[in-house]
């Protein structure tokens, strides 16, 4: 069985507008794979990771975190 790292998802409204924040364990190889995703953004505090929400977000992470 591959040992894997938890991923949580998150969705939250800053200024009006709609993320997803990404959570998990601190790894250097996690935060690496997360930051390759194409429109992920890293916040200035926490190592908080986020991206814009929008209709298939959510579908399309977990499509790329089951990889």
């Amino acid at each position: 069985m591959k040992n894997r790292t938890t991923i949580t998802l998150e969705p939250v409204t800053h200024n009006n507008t709609d993320y997803v924040v990404i959570d998990f364990n601190n790894s250097s190889e996690v935060k690496d794979y997360i930051k390759a995703f194409y429109g992920i953004k890293q916040g200035k505090k926490n190592n908080t990771f986020y991206i814009k929400y929008y209709d298939t977000v959510i579908n399309e992470l977990f499509s790329y975190f089951r990889d």
